[in-house]
């Protein structure tokens, strides 16, 4: 009978220790479906892994965002000034004439026109005719010789033609020259070799000369 009683405390116990072993059991799984961030305790309280590709190993390259260019205004375009043009120095003019003495009516007429620049220089226009009754002649090339201030320019005469009964005078040659700034005076001669005959009168050559001011 004591040996019966035994085995029955025995399989008590062990029932005992069985439905308390089964309720802490439950009891565990309730409580970590109820808070599962209990469950993950262990988990969670590792730091996170750092991924390689985040970190940089230059510090230098992390990027910093480029600021934004802002708009840049445009300066106002300003006309140039358009200068007033400086009034021109008037021109200086002045003109004469002279004539040979050939004792004939075949004579020379020298008309000069001379203009001073605004640099100084003056310019000298020599229009070179001959004076006559009718008067026929070819022309003559390098029959003139004009000397200017000691400078000599050689010049063709051109063809007279006239048949008239008063005096008259045809053109030969014309020229311009050009004098240094500052000249005051200037010795001007001009020689025609002819080399004909006027009214039954050989003529070699003529002259006229003059001394101008300007």
């Amino acid at each position: 009978m004591k040996k019966n009683s035994i085995y029955a405390l025995i399989f008590i116990v062990l029932l005992i220790f069985v439905i308390v072993f089964c309720a802490v059991w439950f009891a565990k799984e309730d409580t970590q479906e109820a808070d599962p961030q209990s469950a993950n305790y262990e988990d969670a309280s590792q730091p996170p892994e750092i991924q390689p590709d985040s970190v940089s190993d230059d510090p230098g390259e992390s990027e910093a965002p480029e600021p934004e260019e802002s708009p840049t205004a445009k300066p106002k375009e300003t006309s140039t000034p358009t200068p007033s043009p400086s009034p021109e120095e008037p021109v200086k003019t002045s003109s004469g004439s002279f004539s040979s003495k050939t004792g004939t009516a075949l004579n020379l007429v020298v008309n000069w026109t001379a203009r001073t620049r605004p640099t100084g220089e003056i310019d000298i226009t020599f229009d070179i005719g001959v004076s006559s009754y009718a008067f026929y002649t070819d022309s003559l090339p390098y029959s003139i010789e004009l000397n200017v201030a000691d400078t000599k320019y050689s010049l063709g005469s051109s063809a007279v033609g006239y048949d008239g009964q008063t005096q008259k005078t045809s053109a030969l040659a014309s020229y311009t020259a050009t004098l240094p700034a500052g000249t005051e005076t200037a010795e001007i001669s001009v020689t025609w070799d002819y080399r004909g005959e006027y009214s039954g009168i050989e003529i070699d050559s003529i002259s006229a000369s003059d001394t101008i001011s300007f």
